[in-house]
């Protein structure tokens, strides 16, 4: 599923092949075109036992996009560091609105 211009979710039906949830992402240097001519560059993947499972992770996938900047913020990334250090920042970002709102 394209959610956005340059971000996908492909997901795994939830049945018994699915061993334990994950989730992955994989980020292209150059787009992919899904159907319609949808170009993407970014990539969720998710797999999860319980469909309600996957839509939490959808749900927060999407607020990562919409409230974090995420899109133009991966396109900077440039290695598996930079990417773990934008993943803590953000988590860090997540932590303290969730204090602030308390």
């Amino acid at each position: 599923m394209v959610i956005t211009e340059d971000i996908a979710i492909p997901h795994s039906e939830t049945n018994k092949n699915v061993y334990e949830k994950g989730i992955a992402l994989l980020v292209l240097k150059y787009p992919v075109f899904f159907p319609k001519n949808k170009r993407v560059k970014i990539l969720f993947f998710l797999s999860s036992k319980e469909r309600k499972d996957n839509l939490k992770i959808i749900e927060d996938i999407l607020k990562l996009i919409e409230q974090y900047d995420f899109k133009k913020r991966i396109e900077k990334i440039e290695n598996k560091g930079m990417l773990v250090e934008l993943i803590n920042e953000i988590g860090n970002e997540v932590k303290n609105i969730g204090r602030n709102n308390q």
